[in-house]
């Protein structure tokens, strides 16, 4: 009688509601500790990937006729593909003297380290500046030999200047001085073309400089930042280089670097540079070797 008269009155309307009420309040209480032990789980997570930095590609050029892209990291794997002399490419890492590249057409693969260096190095990228200033100057055309590259050149004038031979002389002894200083520096042949044809209506030869074919060496390691060449007084190199290696290897590569130039290059001066460092003042190594000797210092670039 009194357990009738308990679940009587505990399933009266009034009871029932205070009930449910609590009820409700104890899963959304539940419910809710739930979810934000759930976000704060997660919130590492977006944290990190806010952190991820891109890293930015860097760029070197081909300065050759004929650059091979090879498969792996070696001479005898499978060629890829060709660059030729003003073809850029981004440069990934050095793994023992190769560099791992993308080409423009987003081709994978790898090219030995002598064989890319800065802008400046192609010829082909001052020839054709050259060849546009020329034709805009007097309508003068400039083709090159596709085997002898830059070393060849063909020139045909604008049919009046044929009437003097003296003047096509003086034209094309100009053109060559200004070719020299501007494209090339080395021996160049000239071929004056007739007007309306292929045959040949003069041939002059110039001598140039020793030192005028762009030479780099392999490195092992790090990534090659400028170039300069001097020509009868050298060549200057910068590298940026992991901070992995240690003072003794860049002390040792360099002289390494400077031993792989001709006699011919009076003076090779090399600097390493931090590859973290956000300006080239963080400098590890100098390094110059001329006919005094070599010299070198630590921590500062001169």
């Amino acid at each position: 009688m009194t357990f009738t008269i308990f679940v009587s009155e505990f399933l009266s309307e009034k009871n029932f509601m205070r009930f449910f009420y609590l009820f409700s309040l104890f899963i959304f209480f539940i419910t809710g500790c739930a979810v934000k032990k759930s976000a704060q789980m997660e919130m590492p997570a977006a944290e990190t990937a806010e952190k991820v930095e891109e890293i930015k590609p860097y760029y070197l050029w081909a300065f050759q006729p004929a650059v091979n892209v090879r498969e792996a990291a070696r001479e005898n794997a499978e060629k890829l593909t060709q660059l030729n002399d003003g073809d850029s490419v981004a440069v990934l890492s050095n793994r023992h003297g190769w560099y791992e590249i993308s080409t423009v057409d987003r081709t994978l693969g790898w090219v030995r380290s002598d064989l890319l260096g800065p802008k400046n190095f192609s010829a082909f990228k001052r020839a054709v500046s050259f060849v546009d200033s020329l034709r805009e100057k007097n309508r003068t055309e400039i083709f090159f030999d596709k085997k002898l590259y830059h070393k060849r050149i063909y020139i045909r004038f604008p049919a009046a200047m044929y009437q003097s031979k003296t003047r096509i002389e003086q034209e094309t002894k100009t053109i060559l001085n200004s070719y020299h200083q501007e494209v090339y520096r080395g021996d160049v042949s000239a071929r004056v073309l007739n007007p309306g044809s292929e045959k040949i209506f003069m041939t002059m030869d110039t001598a140039g400089e020793v030192n005028a074919d762009p030479l780099l060496p392999v490195i092992p390691f790090g990534l090659l930042k400028q170039a300069h060449r001097h020509y009868a007084q050298g060549i200057t190199l910068t590298y940026s280089v992991p901070d992995t290696i240690s003072d003794q290897q860049l002390l040792r590569t360099a002289r390494m670097l400077s031993a792989s130039y001709p006699l011919s290059y009076k003076r090779i001066e090399i600097s390493f540079i931090d590859s973290h460092a956000k300006s080239e003042d963080n400098c590890r190594l100098w390094f110059v070797e001329d006919a005094r000797g070599e010299e070198f210092k630590w921590d500062k670039c001169l």
